[in-house]
């Protein structure tokens, strides 16, 4: 017999997947709305960058050291927070740039 997850886990689940999935959506949503001409081309590459190396560093980091103990909680959940959130805004975020 298979084992079961409990109910809660199963819709924490859920919850963490509707929360993952939602603004890739809405963003979709919007792409034929958008005014592209307005886009700050430099500033989106910049922020890009930076999203994509901070990404890249929190997968290093995490990969080579992995989160050890509860000394590094904290460290843990900024490293694995730039991999949550979507790279446009983790970008603009680390920029200080406003939307």
């Amino acid at each position: 017999m298979k084992p079961r997850l409990p109910l809660l886990l199963t819709a924490l689940a859920g919850l963490l997947a509707i929360y993952l999935i939602a603004p890739l959506i809405a963003g979709v949503r919007q792409i034929g709305v958008a005014d592209w001409r307005s886009v700050d081309t430099v500033a989106l590459l910049n922020a890009s960058s930076i999203s994509i190396a901070s990404a890249t560093t929190a997968t290093i980091v995490i990969g080579l050291g992995g989160v050890p103990g509860r000394a590094m909680v904290a460290l843990g959940f900024l490293v694995q927070l730039q991999l949550t959130l979507l790279p446009r805004v983790s970008g603009i975020l680390l920029r200080g740039e406003a939307a």
